[in-house]
């Protein structure tokens, strides 16, 4: 009975099948069961370059995920009304017409830097820039297919995107 030895080209038809395995599997949300305490939301309005006034808001918020140890990617938080969320996370779709997140920040070294793509583990406070469409009281937080937190809106403070 012979053998077969495995061939260069077989190695490589399986390392290709398992980066395309990899490539196509739905990535986990590392916040699933995470908690997010609301440390303070404010009026951050500014001026478009038409001169138009943009109504906008930082949330600032300590994000706590369920296991100390589970690693995220701040930048990928996104905020949406807690009616759409099923929907969107089924549909694989963001809400920025609802709410957009202008800017990610996180805390490091005692002052907040851009978030980027950077990975982070554990609880970390953030920094959001958002605009919110007017007439929405009241958004949650989500990270990948994870839905968790809230946010509830002052009354009365318009907001055009």
């Amino acid at each position: 009975m012979k053998t077969t030895q495995p061939t260069l080209l077989s190695h490589l038809l399986l390392s290709a099948t398992q980066a395309m395995r990899e490539m196509f599997r739905p990535r986990q949300a590392a916040l699933h069961g995470a908690r997010a305490s609301v440390l303070c939301f404010r009026p951050a309005h500014r001026y478009n370059a038409e001169g138009k006034l943009e109504h906008q808001f930082l949330v600032d918020a300590l994000i706590e995920p369920a296991g100390e140890d589970r690693a995220w990617t701040p930048g990928e938080l996104t905020m949406l009304p807690p009616e759409a969320a099923a929907t969107l996370i089924e549909r694989n779709e963001h809400a920025d017409d609802l709410c957009a997140v202008l800017t990610a920040e996180i805390v490091e070294n005692r002052r907040f830097v851009p978030a980027g793509d950077r990975t982070v583990r554990g609880t970390r406070r953030i920094r959001l820039r958002v605009a919110v469409r007017d007439g929405l009281a009241h958004l949650c937080f989500r990270h990948r297919d994870a839905v968790f937190g809230e946010v509830l809106l002052p009354a009365g403070l318009p907001c055009v995107l």
